[in-house]
């Protein structure tokens, strides 16, 4: 493995440049070299070397941030070189186009042609009516995406896509504005995307205001399977009060958003979240999410959804400021307030959404600043000591360690926009936000950008069973990265020993290391938006 670790795709010209240097790179200095001619343009000190916790290495670290002419670099150390990488302000545009394309290469129910997905085009997929669970009613669920390697479809996954995206695109208008090729009438391509969900969402809500958890077949099928190739029944799954907060949240958001474009479309998701929001109040003990014995596809299970009853008060306060939500919101906040912007706990969210409305009572909105910041601090301290700058605690690498990441640089970059809190702590925010950038695209102890289709070492062989039907990845795919415990068989026959940040391996079968979802890519497109949008 290369010995000089840096993100692979480049830097924005003011941006903070970073490497991590290990083995026989370790040096007192390093040196930027252009990569056509290979002349020296730039020399810089290295730190002192020290021992990472979680990769088991020595490494040093060397900052190169004061170097900002556009152009192809790489850095050497003694006898090692880095990978090719970029620095220009629109070094982000294709891998946040791409990134959010993928969304739309998942589409269900629909014919994907070739002209517009390539290798991936498919027929039109799961769009046969799907029984109601232990019942012989069939209702219409077709559209939305398929959540990740397999093809099953699910609210809360999907609430949270859309809610990053929908966030990206409050935050930095024009960043989120380019084109997929969509031919949208009247919406920027991404909303268009987000839409194709929202609908499919709409369809999953009951008459009573519940929504169902999820839509799949009862078992997974083989890997080597194309979306219209699955053809079991299609079973509409319980109803959940996590899914029915999910669904108000995301409801409450896309009405701010397409409120702009569609005045009455953005009327009827706003009257469809109160509807789930109405649903919650009135069924406030119900139990959490499982699946019913006889389906063994993925779960998305949760045995508290009172951080989603938070997120959905902060997002119909935050859309509609009715006294009910800031109730709710108010109530909750000191239990449910933490977590970060995961599908599973997603207070955060609810926090965010409240202290951005226009009606927060300023000293509730102090109190949730003040625990927000808590909560980030924690994960600053641990980027700023990590050699790869990542912020997650080392029993964190766990399946899906590169979501955390990923969410992780979306809360830095929340917390360094809100005007209370002080200047250096919102330049430590900023800095802390791009190493977890760095880290999914290189500057990582295994040498991969997590990004499929992009870095010179690139991670090629995710599980996702298109790609493993074509024996090649889509592009635009966000892999789970390590996962300490080893949940699947290939990667613990590889991989057995191996520091916590290493536990990973790039093969169709490591389903704990290697597969995506639609919810790990939206947190780094928010990522990379927001840190775009600065040049904009």
């Amino acid at each position: 493995m290369n010995n000089i670790l840096l993100n692979q795709i480049g830097f924005l010209n003011k941006g903070i440049k970073e490497v991590t240097f290990r083995n026989g790179a370790i040096s007192d200095s390093f040196v930027i070299v252009d990569d056509k001619s290979n002349e020296k343009v730039a020399e810089f000190k290295q730190s002192e070397p020290f021992e990472n916790e979680s990769s088991g290495e020595k490494c040093s670290r060397g900052d190169f941030s004061a170097f900002d002419k556009t152009g192809t670099y790489r850095v050497v150390s003694g006898t090692d070189t880095s990978y090719p990488f970029k620095i220009g302000n629109d070094v982000y545009d294709d891998l946040i186009r791409d990134l959010t394309y993928m969304l739309h290469l998942q589409r269900c129910g629909c014919e994907l042609t070739e002209k517009e997905a390539g290798e991936f085009a498919h027929l039109s997929c799961h769009d046969t009516p799907a029984r109601v669970y232990g019942t012989d009613e069939f209702i219409d669920v077709s559209g939305g995406w398929h959540d990740a390697g397999d093809y099953g479809r699910y609210i809360v996954p999907g609430a949270k896509t859309i809610t990053d995206i929908l966030l990206a695109y409050i935050i930095q208008p024009e960043k989120m504005s380019f084109s997929m090729g969509l031919n949208s009438e009247g919406l920027p391509d991404a909303l268009e995307e987000m839409k194709y969900e929202i609908d499919w969402m709409l369809k999953m809500q009951r008459s009573d205001g519940a929504v169902y958890h999820k839509v799949t077949c009862a078992s997974f099928p083989e890997m080597d399977v194309f979306p219209e190739e699955e053809r079991e029944e299609l079973i509409v799954c319980p109803i959940s009060n996590a899914s029915a907060a999910c669904f108000a949240a995301t409801m409450a958001i896309a009405y701010k958003v397409y409120g702009k474009f569609d005045k009455e479309y953005a009327g009827r998701l706003l009257e469809a979240g109160k509807r789930a929001f109405d649903y919650l109040d009135n069924n406030a003990e119900d139990e959490g999410f499982h699946n019913p014995s006889d389906i063994h596809t993925g779960e998305y299970g949760d045995d508290d959804w009172k951080d989603e009853y938070l997120w959905a008060a902060g997002a119909l306060f935050y859309a509609d400021g009715g006294d009910r939500y800031k109730e709710v919101a108010e109530k909750l906040y000191e239990t449910e307030l933490s977590g970060g912007f995961g599908w599973e706990d997603t207070g955060l969210y609810g926090g965010y959404l409240y202290i951005n409305s226009e009606k927060a009572d300023p000293v509730i909105r102090s109190k949730m600043i003040e625990r927000m910041e808590a909560y980030a601090d924690r994960a600053l301290a641990l980027a700023e000591n990590d050699a790869y700058g990542c912020g997650i605690p080392v029993e964190k690498f766990v399946w899906g360690s590169n979501s955390l990441v990923a969410n992780l640089a979306m809360l830095f970059l929340v917390m360094n926009d809100l005007d209370e809190i002080k200047a250096d702590k919102k330049e430590r925010y900023l800095h802390m936000a791009q190493r977890q950038v760095n880290y999914l695209l290189g500057q990582n102890g295994t040498d991969y950008c997590f990004v499929t289709g992009f870095g010179s070492n690139g991670s090629k062989k995710p599980h996702h069973r298109p790609s493993v039907k074509k024996q090649k990845a889509m592009k635009g795919m966000l892999v789970g990265g390590p996962d300490r415990y080893m949940q699947d068989p290939v990667v613990e026959e590889n991989r057995s020993g191996c520091a916590p940040a290493l536990c990973y391996i790039d093969e169709w079968g490591s389903y704990s290391t290697n597969e995506i979802t639609i919810y790990w890519n939206t947190p780094l497109i928010y990522a990379l938006v927001r840190m775009a949008g600065d040049t904009v």
